[in-house]
């Protein structure tokens, strides 16, 4: 699309606690991170901001380093965009950087790697200030098998099996450049009956609760009911081993986008090498 008269393109960093929200993508059913933004961009006289982002979240799902690009007025470039556009959004949603960028920006298709991170608490007592925020299984979970279950993951494979029956995506061989678990620990020290870990994957792209059925694979893995062996011939075999389930939406959030050094519009380190 052409820059139009009076009007500049602006990429974003955005981040959201996506608890009360049908995810990122503009519904009709209720209120999605997308018509909240455009809803507040609407406020400059903007009737249609050609709203594009990297990726899209799931109900329930947060983030931290979300991209998106919008048109805005030109007279926004003298002033603070992101103190401009927060203004009129809600609690919950910030707009965390804003630069002028080319028409031609993709966020989706110009992305090279998203990172994302999902926080579990295994056990019975469950951290009460991380309610919304942090996955839960009541089971104790074995940390060295749910090392070995990522270390089985990693790589590429076709996870045709590893998606939801909702996602259309016709490519499903994919490189998972990374997939580890470990310890997480917060300020606060927890009960000894409490365990918390973090796992984090990263790929350049991700099929439809890819992430939270991967972490799932792993969950059943620290319970003890599924072996390393079994899981590759799986992941071999492009089934889904019986018992796992895709894990809450509320521990999964999207924490970086990566682009390639024509397209590292907001001073990030360098994409990293595998």
């Amino acid at each position: 699309m052409p820059p139009a008269n009076g009007l500049i393109r602006v990429a974003m960093v955005i981040e959201y606690d996506g608890s009360g929200y049908l995810g990122l993508q503009r519904q009709s059913q209720g209120p999605t991170i997308q018509s909240e933004l455009e809803k507040a961009i609407s406020t400059f006289g903007i009737e249609d901001c050609v709203f594009r982002a990297s990726g899209r979240t799931d109900s329930g799902v947060h983030a931290r380093g979300q991209v998106v690009a919008v048109w805005l007025p030109e007279s926004l470039r003298e002033k603070n965009i992101c103190s401009a556009v927060n203004w009129h959004l809600p609690d919950g949603i910030c707009v965390r950087k804003a630069v002028e960028c080319h028409a031609d920006f993709d966020p989706r298709r110009d992305a090279r790697l998203r990172t994302y991170r999902y926080l579990l608490c295994g056990g019975q007592a469950f951290p009460a200030l991380m309610h919304g925020r942090m996955g839960h299984q009541r089971s104790q979970l074995d940390l060295e098998k749910m090392e070995a279950a990522a270390e089985v993951l990693t790589g590429v494979h076709d996870f045709i099996a590893w998606r939801s029956s909702m996602c259309q995506a016709r490519r499903t061989e994919l490189d998972l450049k990374t997939c580890t678990v470990r310890p997480w620990r917060d300020r606060a020290a927890h009960g000894a009956d409490t365990q918390c870990f973090e796992f984090i994957l990263q790929c350049r792209s991700f099929l439809h609760r890819m992430v939270r059925f991967l972490v799932g694979g792993m969950v059943l893995a620290g319970r003890g009911r599924l072996e390393p062996d079994k899981l590759e011939d799986h992941l071999k075999a492009m089934t889904l081993p019986d018992g796992v389930k895709p894990v809450e939406a509320c521990g999964l959030s999207l924490e970086h986008v990566w682009y390639p050094t024509e397209k590292n519009l907001f001073g990030d380190s360098p994409l990293p090498t595998f």
